[in-house]
């Protein structure tokens, strides 16, 4: 509000020295007030906006298993890069362990792996701030003979306020 009152005054000023200056003709006293007047308020304003990120991401891993064990530690990774409103961050690795407990007979295995990182996030190859990504991987695999494979996929999202310099 204020920088379109500023600039309306500005160009009523312009007009009205141009007015008195006495043209010789209509047409010239036209270009000088058709003249596009900009604040150097405008350059100054910044648009803001929400980036809201997604992006997929699987995790695998595995791990051996001993005789008779009933919690397993597996390390799962995996990586992803998230997108969004035209913005991305850079490749997002995820390192996690997952405990496992394991019963006897239990051939098959279904755990739940939440995700929360901390990542860069980039607009147009310019840096633009960071944030918070979260989700959930839900993975799952078999037992065979000592050896424990799991393997799952989920969804990580999450938004950045950005305050624009365009």
């Amino acid at each position: 509000m204020k920088n379109t009152l500023f600039a309306a005054l500005t160009a009523l000023v312009l007009s009205t020295s141009a007015y008195s200056a006495a043209p010789d003709s209509i047409e010239s006293l036209r270009a000088t007030a058709a003249a596009p007047v900009v604040s150097p308020f405008r350059r100054a304003f910044k648009a803001s906006r929400f980036l809201s990120l997604s992006g997929w991401v699987t995790l695998r891993g595995n791990a051996s298993v001993r005789e008779g064990a009933t919690f397993l530690s597996v390390p799962v990774s995996g990586n992803t890069t998230l997108y969004g409103s035209g913005a991305r961050t850079g490749t997002v690795w995820i390192n996690k362990t997952v405990m496992v407990r394991l019963y006897p007979g239990q051939t098959f295995v279904n755990e739940t792996v939440p995700i929360y990182e901390y990542v860069p996030v980039y607009d147009g190859g310019r840096y633009v701030g960071s944030t918070n990504v979260s989700g959930s991987v839900r993975i799952s695999g078999t037992l065979s003979g000592s050896w424990l494979q799991l393997s799952g996929s989920g969804n990580l999202s999450g938004t950045l306020f950005v305050n624009d310099r365009r």
